[in-house]
């Protein structure tokens, strides 16, 4: 499996409109809306898979840091994790995300943390060490209004800092991740 890994900067405009596309393709019509008004942070690092010069898998890094419990917290998030349908069940997605989270260790992320339906995918994201956590974080929106995740979709693994990863499930305190949800 040749995944490609490529900085933001490195992105070709033909990539970047493959990328989009793919992205509408994978989680449907009115993902466009949430992307610009959520999802706007900038990317670390992307990863992609082609077969045949056609993207078949694509997911995005992206780190931030901010404060938690009155300490930086230098936190790792993994976004858009899309595979085609003739590639899953095929190890595509944990292969993305398990690179993904050796790229959040070579950038010396304390955490990692997604938000997805865990009923479907969190199997996926256990594989490479990620928990439930049953609480919300918040963000602000590109219109700067806070948001609350669902906190039945939120997961966290350690990638350097195990003891941040205990302290956000034993802390009564709501995690803000800054502007933008991933």
């Amino acid at each position: 499996m040749n995944i490609i890994q490529q900085k933001d900067a490195e992105l070709s405009q033909p990539q970047k409109e493959q990328i989009e596309e793919f992205i509408i393709k994978c989680f449907g019509p009115g993902i466009e809306e949430k992307r610009r008004d959520w999802y706007f942070s900038p990317t670390h690092v992307h990863l992609m898979l082609y077969e045949n010069d056609e993207l078949v898998a694509y997911t995005r890094t992206i780190i931030r840091e901010t404060t938690y419990a009155d300490e930086p917290l230098k936190i790792g998030g993994i976004g858009d994790v899309c595979v085609h349908p003739s590639q899953r069940g095929k190890g595509v997605g944990t292969e993305m995300a398990r690179q993904a989270m050796e790229i959040l260790k070579a950038e010396g992320c304390d955490i990692a943390l997604l938000q997805t339906d865990c009923s479907q995918r969190g199997k996926l994201y256990s594989r490479v060490g990620f928990t439930q956590l049953h609480k919300s974080y918040t963000f602000h929106d590109i219109d700067d209004v806070l948001r609350k995740t669902d906190a039945d979709d939120v997961m966290v693994a350690p990638v350097m800092n195990e003891k941040k990863v205990k302290q956000l499930f034993d802390s009564t305190q709501i995690l803000h991740v800054g502007k933008g949800d991933w």
